[in-house]
């Protein structure tokens, strides 16, 4: 309600031991991870959709469970485009965001995702693909090393190791960056999730909005 329907329930397998000691979780393997999920994701779905819900798993039980008839709203899933993910998707997902690579690593995973729907007898259409990347903007040169210096500043790299490890998604001027959003386009992905790094710079988050977002519409 407070935010007008735009929440989105992201959920995935997880992939860094220490995030998961940190909060108590156990790690496991990432077999387990991904069986845990296919079951968390049932459960999910399950409870934004049932009144009442009973579930036998491995890893969870639920004995006559109150849903929360919020069927309205969107669970996404986080992944490789691995089976492990893909398939527990394309049964119960609304969306599916994997991270950036090269743009051929890019399309591959979109393949895996339109045969892991095709398995599961279901139009690819109907799931949504998007995208999540860096974002290293500027107007000109100097100002993208700015931004790449901002970045490095909080994760503690040198301006050109942060080009270099960002250099295959949205990275550049704003006619470059923009193109590259469009080739993502082209692929197949419908929205892409840019990963703003340094949270107080402002400065990038008014060019996104002013300039980027216009030069792809």
């Amino acid at each position: 309600e407070i935010s007008g329907g735009r929440v989105t329930l992201g959920m995935g397998a997880g992939w860094q031991d220490r995030e998961h000691r940190a909060y108590g979780f156990e790690f496991g393997t990432a077999r387990e991870r991904v069986a845990r999920l296919g079951e968390q994701l049932e459960i999910v779905h399950d409870l934004l959709r049932e009144d009442r819900v009973d579930f036998e798993g491995t890893y969870y039980r639920l004995e006559d469970a109150p849903g929360f008839h919020r069927p309205d709203l969107t669970i996404l899933v986080g992944g490789s485009a691995k089976p492990g993910t893909a398939g527990p998707a394309v049964k119960l997902a609304n969306e599916y965001n994997t991270l950036f690579g090269t743009l051929d690593e890019v399309r591959d995973r979109k393949q895996a995702l339109d045969e892991a729907c095709e398995r599961g007898e279901r139009d690819p259409s109907t799931l949504r693909y998007s995208l999540m990347a860096p974002c290293v903007i500027g107007r000109d040169e100097r100002e993208v090393l700015a931004s790449a210096r901002r970045i490095g500043t909080r994760f503690g790299r040198d301006p050109q190791e942060v080009l270099e490890r960002y250099g295959d998604g949205p990275v550049g001027t704003i006619a470059e960056a923009a193109e590259c959003l469009k080739q993502i386009e082209e692929i197949g992905y419908e929205r892409v999730m840019l990963q703003h790094l340094v949270h107080d710079d402002l400065e990038t988050v008014a060019l996104i909005g002013r300039e980027l977002a216009p030069a792809v519409a």
